[in-house]
C-alpha cells in the first residue's frame, strides 16, 4: 500500500508557564486560557494553598479579564501525590471543563508526598533498594505526565522554580532583583511541552520553546492577553483534525449527560449510518447539537 504523505494535524494546547513567586504565572495562565476558550468552562487544579482563589471576582461581582479577575472551577489539591492531580482533573472532566490550569506541577515533584518525598520514604522503608525504588518512582511519574499532556482540552501548566538575586544598574543605584533559575520538576519534564514561557517581574514572559514559530521564539510579551491568546488559537487551528477514539468519545458523551454504555449504545444505534475513520467525531457532533 502506498504511503500518504505526512500532513498537520491540530493540536491541543500543552504550555509551561515557570518562575519565581510573584512573577505573573497564575495571572498569564487564566488570562490566556479564557481568552482562548472564551466562555467555556475553566478549571484550575490547585496545589498553591487555595492560591487562585485570589483571582476569583467578589461575590456579586462579575468577572474581568482585563482587571484580573476570573470565571474558573476550583479544584483544590491536597498533596503532590499523582493521584490527587488525576482524580481533581478526572473531576474537572467529568464536569464538563472544556480547559485546564494545572497550578503548579512543582509540587508532584518536590512537594508533600510528591514522587521525592515517597521514593525517600520506600528508601526508609527498606522495601527494595534505591535502584529500584527510583525505577518505580519514575514508573509513577511517567504515568502521570502522559496523563496530563493527553488530556482532550487544552492545557497550561504553572512551575515554581529555582530562585537566586542579581545586583543591577537603575538610576545610578545598585537594586537587588530576583532571578528565576531551572524549574523544580524532573529535569526531562520541560521535553514534553509544546510552549514553555519564563515570567519575570512586571508580568513579563519570555518564550523560552515554541514549536517551529520564529515569530515567538525567544521573543518577550509584557502581561500577554487577547492578542497572544488569539495567535495561539491560530497556529493550534491550522492543520487536519484527527479522528477520536473509542474511550475518549465514551469520556465526552459523558459529559454531555450518557452516563451509562447503554444510552451511548442507544444513541449509536440510532446513527448506524454514519462510518468511516471520523465516525466518533461526527458523531460527538450530533450529540453536542442535542440531535437525537
Amino acid at each position: 500500500m502506498a504511503k500518504e504523505p505526512a500532513v498537520r494535524a491540530r493540536v491541543q494546547l500543552r504550555m509551561l508557564l515557570d518562575g519565581y513567586e510573584g512573577s505573573g504565572k497564575t495571572m498569564t495562565a487564566m488570562k490566556l486560557l479564557r481568552y482562548l476558550i472564551g466562555d467555556k468552562p475553566m478549571a484550575v487544579i490547585d496545589t498553591e494553598r487555595n492560591r487562585a482563589l485570589l483571582y476569583a471576582p467578589l461575590p456579586g461581582e462579575a468577572a474581568d479579564a482585563e482587571k484580573g479577575t476570573f470565571a474558573f472551577w476550583h479544584y483544590p489539591v491536597a498533596d503532590g501525590n499523582p493521584k490527587s492531580y488525576k482524580d481533581a482533573i478526572e473531576e474537572a472532566l467529568s464536569d464538563g471543563a472544556q480547559g485546564i490550569i494545572i497550578d503548579s506541577i512543582t509540587h508532584e515533584w518536590d512537594g508533600e508526598n510528591g514522587i521525592l518525598e515517597q521514593k525517600t520514604k520506600l528508601d526508609q522503608q527498606g522495601r527494595g533498594n534505591s535502584y529500584t525504588n527510583w525505577s518505580t518512582m519514575t514508573a509513577k511519574h511517567n504515568e502521570w505526565l502522559n496523563f496530563i499532556l493527553n488530556l482532550p482540552v487544552p492545557l497550561i501548566a504553572t512551575g515554581r522554580v529555582h530562585q537566586d538575586h542579581v545586583i543591577e544598574e537603575e538610576g545610578g543605584k545598585r537594586i537587588v532583583r530576583k532571578a528565576g533559575l531551572n524549574l523544580i520538576q524532573r529535569d526531562t519534564t520541560g521535553y514534553e511541552f509544546d510552549f514553555i514561557g519564563r515570567m519575570e517581574r512586571g508580568g513579563v514572559l519570555t518564550i523560552t520553546k515554541a514549536p517551529n514559530l520564529e515569530q515567538i521564539q525567544d521573543k518577550i510579551f509584557i502581561k500577554p492577553g487577547l492578542e497572544f491568546a488569539t495567535f495561539l488559537n491560530e497556529w493550534l487551528g491550522l492543520g487536519v483534525e484527527m479522528p477520536m477514539n473509542r474511550n475518549e468519545f465514551i469520556r465526552r458523551m459523558n459529559t454531555l449527560g450518557y452516563t451509562t454504555n447503554a444510552e451511548i449504545g442507544a444513541f449509536t444505534k440510532q446513527h448506524e449510518d454514519i462510518t468511516g475513520p471520523d465516525r466518533y467525531n461526527q458523531l460527538l457532533e450530533i450529540a453536542e447539537r442535542g440531535v437525537a
